[in-house]
C-alpha cells in the first residue's frame, strides 16, 4: 500500500506546475482525477511537433499524465459545474493553477469550496502570485524563465 492510497485529488490545471504535482501525488498512491476543458483539454496534449504530427499526445503530457484518470468538464456550463461540485463533496484535495479570480468566478474559490467540504485541502499555484502587478497574467515555465533572465 502506498502512502496516499485512499486520497482523492482533483487536478484542475495546465502546463507543468499542477500536472506535475498531480503526477507526483499519483506516484504516492492518490486517486488523481484530472479535470480538462473541452474541446482539446490540457494544452500540453499537443505541445510538441512530433506528437502532433502523429496525432498522438505530446511527450510533455505523457510525462505528467501518468497515474491519473481524466474527465472533460465544461465549467462554464451549469452541468459541468454541478459534476465538479459533486466531486468536490467527496474529494480530499483540490489543486489548480488558474489565474487569481478564475475559480472564484466559476463558483469554486476557496471560500465557496470550503463550505461544501470543510476538510478539503485547497492548493493553488499562481504563476505570478495572488497579488501584485503581474498577478492577473497567465504564466508557465518558459515565460517565467524569460522574465527572470534565467532562460
Amino acid at each position: 500500500m502506498k502512502p496516499l492510497s485512499g486520497i482523492t485529488v482533483l487536478e484542475l490545471g495546465m502546463v507543468m506546475q499542477v500536472p506535475l504535482a498531480g503526477q507526483m501525488l499519483g506516484d504516492y498512491g492518490a486517486d488523481v482525477i484530472k479535470i480538462e476543458r473541452p474541446p482539446r483539454g490540457d494544452i500540453m496534449r499537443d505541445l510538441d511537433e512530433v506528437g502532433t504530427a502523429r496525432e498522438d499526445m505530446s511527450c510533455y503530457y505523457a510525462a505528467v499524465g501518468c497515474n491519473k484518470r481524466t474527465l472533460c468538464l465544461d465549467l462554464k456550463q451549469d452541468e459541468g459545474r454541478e459534476v465538479l461540485g459533486k466531486l468536490i463533496d467527496k474529494a480530499d484535495v483540490l489543486i489548480h493553477n488558474f489565474r487569481p479570480g478564475a475559480m472564484e468566478r466559476l463558483g469554486f474559490g476557496y471560500e465557496e469550496v470550503s463550505k461544501r467540504n470543510p476538510r478539503l485541502v485547497y492548493a493553488v499555484g499562481y504563476a505570478f502570485g495572488a497579488k501584485g502587478p503581474l498577478s492577473g497574467m497567465p504564466g508557465q515555465d518558459m515565460l517565467a524563465q524569460s522574465l527572470s533572465g534565467f532562460a
